[in-house]
């Protein structure tokens, strides 16, 4: 992960841990060339578009990849 990698990913790690909404959850965040990778648990559906929509907005990300990050409720259901 380049210099620029890292900045962006923690960028996106400070933007999820300031959202109350979000803050706290066990999420992973990687990034390549502008393309951000979220991995982990959220206990809803919209937690899951508000992560999404977290990310989507800074600067610099092109593309998001969630695919791995699972909605608790569906696991429980």
């Amino acid at each position: 992960m380049s210099l620029s990698d890292q900045a962006l990913a923690q960028q996106v790690e400070n933007a999820i841990a300031a959202d109350i909404r979000v803050a706290g959850l066990p999420i992973v965040v990687r990034a390549a060339d502008g393309e951000i990778s979220i991995k982990g648990v959220v206990d809803t559906m919209t937690q899951k578009e508000l992560v999404h929509a977290i990310v989507q907005g800074i600067q610099g990300v092109k593309r998001v990849t969630m695919v791995e990050l699972i909605v608790r409720e569906e696991i429980t259901d």
